[in-house]
């Protein structure tokens, strides 16, 4: 079986550190003969997760971290931002010089970067109205595009997205260990990522 891991950071590829590198490694070893393949962004917004589920359209089951409408996708960076970070970053010079240390934009290699943000949030950032519209229509364009496909949906926001999400399975396993506290057990994240693999292996 081909599985493909989307979303936030908690879908990052297994060569990461910490509690998020201990599941991906529990999850393959218990599946060693499966192709698992962890394609998160830190950060993600729903624009980079359709993007990327896009360019990986032959798997056999999507697992999907979904964000929330306040990430805003920077299509040629890494990694993308909370709308509440960039705005802070642009105001806040304490704040600034932490979000260049874990952004990875730097100063340095981005002449007059605090200023370009500040130039980002006044003309080009959109309100929090676009954002949420631009969130629900990329819902929609994923739905399209894994028409078809055996879907996993991972979500702590689920019930104002439901009807929006209304094909493949809701995991509220993974969900419980991804958003009731991000330094859960990785026993316990791998077993319930184990679990919603076995669910889907009768699909198969």
């Amino acid at each position: 079986m081909k599985i493909g891991i989307f979303g936030h950071s908690n879908a990052r590829y297994k060569n990461t550190s910490g509690n998020v590198r201990k599941v991906c490694l529990l999850v393959q070893d218990h599946f060693p003969n499966y192709q698992i393949n962890w394609y998160g962004v830190a950060d993600s917004s729903q624009d980079r997760t359709v993007k990327l589920v896009q360019k990986h359209k032959s798997l056999d089951l999507y697992i999907i971290f979904h964000s929330t409408a306040q990430y805003v996708y920077c299509p040629f960076h890494t990694k993308d931002f909370h709308i509440h970070d960039l705005k802070k970053a642009a105001t806040d010079d304490d704040f600034f010089l932490e979000f260049e240390k874990w952004s990875e934009l730097h100063a340095g290699d981005i002449p007059e970067l605090q200023q370009i943000i500040k130039s980002y949030i006044t003309w080009w950032l959109p309100d929090q109205k676009d954002l949420e519209l631009r969130y629900k229509a990329n819902l929609i364009l994923l739905k399209m595009i894994l028409k078809n496909k055996n879907v996993v949906h991972v979500a702590s926001h689920y019930p104002s997205i439901k009807t929006l999400l209304n094909y493949g399975r809701y995991s509220k396993r993974i969900s419980d260990c991804v958003y009731t506290d991000e330094t859960s057990g990785s026993e316990d994240f791998a077993f319930a990522f184990i679990n919603e693999i076995e669910l889907s292996e009768s699909d198969f």
